[in-house]
């Protein structure tokens, strides 16, 4: 099963979707008067979690439950209007499903990565000037985004966890409770995924290795990218304007074009 986000309805609104593997049986799952997006599913594939923008700029996180179609919103940032706009971005479950890992500002610069439980709505900051998470399958490392670990103070894919990967350089610890933190390679663009098998890593970037996208790119394209975390190695797949894991060999994108 797919889930997924979508223009809908005269407004022009994007609303999440739920379709079955081959594509078929497609069906609206958010109702709201307000944008919906960034949809990502529970390991077990019981929930999915998204978030919501509504009209007065408040940022909404919710959880659906599959067999049900009840959402419940689980963190509300509200915007008031002398301080900066909030932002909570990305959201994505722990591998137990008691965690959700997301993306919140503090100001109007700096980003981290924080926690909320999905029972107790206690949030943790997990990871300072991060955004973009993702949990390995295990639970034992968290890939994202970081700003300006990199030698040059670049933005790029960084790793913090238990097993150091392959090639990359040693930051220290951080207060989540992982022991390395890793800076892997500068990516100004990156929005790294987990593989289900947790040995490769997804990402998209816009000028890897100086490579600039083609004079004919599409709006949003990027070149996609897997990295083996125990080689080090990275293969460029092609371009596309999205893209995450179907299984452990398959990705899923939009508007695809091969690497040449």
């Amino acid at each position: 099963m797919f889930v997924f986000d979508a223009v809908s309805g005269p407004e022009g609104l994007h609303q999440v979707f739920v379709a079955d593997a081959d594509g078929s049986n497609i069906r609206r799952v958010s109702h709201r008067t307000w944008q919906t997006i960034h949809p990502s599913w529970s390991a077990d594939g019981t929930r999915f979690v998204y978030e919501g923008l509504d009209r007065d700029q408040n940022i909404h996180i919710y959880v659906a439950d599959v067999r049900t179609g009840i959402s419940t919103r689980i963190l509300t940032l509200v915007w008031a209007e002398e301080t900066y706009p909030p932002y909570a971005a990305m959201p994505r479950f722990s591998p137990d499903g008691t965690q959700i890992l997301f993306a919140k500002n503090s100001d109007y610069v700096s980003i981290d990565l924080w926690t909320i439980h999905v029972d107790t709505g206690r949030t943790t900051r997990v990871i300072e000037d991060a955004a973009f998470g993702s949990y390995a399958p295990d639970g034992r490392s968290i890939v994202y985004r970081d700003a300006g670990l990199g030698p040059d103070l670049q933005s790029g894919i960084s790793f913090f966890g238990d097993v150091v990967p392959a090639d990359g350089e040693q930051t220290g610890g951080h207060p989540g409770g992982f022991p390395y933190g890793v800076h892997l390679f500068d990516s100004p663009g990156a929005m790294p995924h987990w593989s289900p098998d947790g040995r490769r890593v997804l990402y998209r970037d816009p000028f890897e290795g100086g490579d600039q996208l083609p004079v004919d790119f599409r709006g949003s394209e990027r070149w996609l990218y897997v990295f083996d975390v125990e080689s080090g190695e990275r293969a460029r797949v092609g371009l596309a304007t999205e893209a995450s894991w179907f299984d452990d060999d398959t990705l899923i994108v939009l508007d695809y074009r091969p690497a040449e």
